[in-house]
């Protein structure tokens, strides 16, 4: 804990007088950071496992199928779940709790009702027609559709307990409960009879985990609220709820399938091979946003309270302070990988060793991501959502038009440079409008 107050006087240099603000970014930045430290640990074994035990083709259909869950389930949530994260902070602050439980009700029924939806519209598109011939049996998706249903609920209640500011419970279910339940199976299963572990059962398993994390989180959020909604009845504001979601909702699909679409494109153009080589080196480049990650969970509702309560200058600390914690943090990780990134990639295989070209390359772009700040979150806090929309729709467009370009002749390299472009474009077109629209300088060498 010395460590955490020796990095928040660095970084803050004394300049902040309020106590609740000033240890709320440090406070909340290291609890979440023993969770995220957990994560690392679970989600390089649950990929060690999965990869050693399938192999770089069958990881790769894995892989790909569970990131075309991943796409619907963000569909599914239709943006409530960023909506959550500024509503339920506003909220908060004014005890409206009868307008929180409206909104509670009427999103839960949506993220069933259209999740439901998909599970139908998939099983139709995939059975006619042949987006799977490079990957795998089309009976694989049909078993991994089971898990959209809970993948969707699972975001939506993270994001509730996020806008309470109830950070790491909010990240237990998808960041410990999943990976650990998964492993644990995984585990059980190998030392159990070896010859049963299939492609078909690693997805069962995944299906399952999922399952028991939306148990996990749901029961989380009963606990939170329960005491809250004791007297109250629903309220709802749906026009205004719409008209909001409605940015969040196209904003999130175009911002999931821009950071899907790489690992899409590859499977169809190159095979199950290459995406699971490359998503091993695209996770490992990952682990270099997990202190932004960490910082935007914390911040976020602070962000919306602090601009809607018009105190500028304490966001300004808060957001320059955070973009400041990241970037440190970030320092270790990005070294390590860059010195070590062969041999870590080893681990899993001799061939998943040409995934460390790729991997530099994003990480690259993540170094420039991670240095300036929590542009996406300013903008979404702050109801400039329209203009992080823009920035996602022109990185997205680029990011497409460079896949198709570099992916088919390039392969996973290729994909790379579609993807570090993106990443720079998005971030660059953010910090733009961050400071145009609401004058705050985000980034980690801002001065306050």
């Amino acid at each position: 804990m010395k460590i955490a107050f020796l990095i928040k006087d660095i970084i803050l240099k004394r300049k902040i007088n309020d106590p609740t603000l000033s240890g709320y970014l440090v406070k909340g930045t290291f609890g979440t950071l023993i969770i995220q430290g957990l994560t690392v640990l679970l989600t390089f074994l649950s990929n060690f496992l999965a990869a050693r035990l399938l192999g770089p083709a069958e990881y790769g259909t894995f892989t790909y199928l569970f990131t075309c869950i991943s796409v619907f389930a963000n569909i599914a949530v239709l943006g409530f779940n960023s909506l959550f994260i500024r509503e339920a902070a506003i909220y908060k602050s004014k005890s409206e709790w009868t307008r929180l439980k409206g909104l509670i009700t009427i999103t839960s029924l949506a993220v069933i009702v259209v999740s439901v939806i998909l599970i139908i519209l998939g099983l139709l598109l995939f059975q006619k027609f042949d987006f799977l011939s490079k990957i795998g049996d089309v009976s694989l998706f049909r078993v991994s559709l089971i898990a959209l249903p809970f993948v969707s609920l699972t975001l939506l209640y993270q994001s509730v307990l996020q806008g309470l500011q109830k950070v790491i419970a909010g990240q237990l279910a998808e960041k410990i409960i999943r990976p650990f339940v998964f492993i644990f199976l995984i585990t059980a299963i190998y030392f159990f009879d070896r010859s049963t572990i299939s492609i078909t059962i690693f997805i069962w398993l995944n299906v399952i985990s999922f399952g028991i994390a939306l148990a996990f989180v749901t029961a989380s959020v009963y606990k939170n609220v329960t005491p809250l909604f004791k007297t109250v009845k629903a309220s709802y504001e749906n026009k205004k709820w719409l008209k909001s979601t409605l940015y969040f909702f196209v904003s999130s699909i175009i911002q999931i399938i821009n950071s899907r679409i790489d690992v899409l494109l590859l499977g169809i153009w190159k095979g199950s091979r290459d995406v699971g080589i490359y998503n091993v080196a695209l996770r490992l480049s990952d682990f270099t946003t997990l202190s932004l990650f960490i910082v935007n969970l914390v911040i976020a509702p602070a962000i919306s309270n602090l601009y809607h309560t018009r105190q500028k200058e304490k966001l300004q600390i808060l957001v320059t302070s955070g973009a400041r914690v990241a970037f440190l943090l970030s320092l270790p990780v990005i070294l390590f990988l860059m010195i070590g990134g062969k041999f870590i990639l080893s681990l899993f295989g001799e061939e998943f060793i040409s995934g460390y070209t790729p991997m530099v390359v994003i990480i690259a772009a993540q170094i420039i991501n991670v240095a300036c700040g929590s542009v996406g979150y300013i903008l979404m806090m702050t109801r400039n959502e329209k203009y992080s929309f823009i920035a996602l729709l022109m990185s997205f467009l680029l990011n497409i038009g460079l896949n198709i370009l570099l992916t088919p002749y390039y392969g996973m390299n290729g994909t790379a440079v579609a993807v570090a472009v993106s990443i720079v474009t998005i971030n660059g077109i953010m910090l733009f409008f961050v400071r145009k629209k609401t004058k705050i300088y985000p980034t980690a060498f801002g001065n306050f």
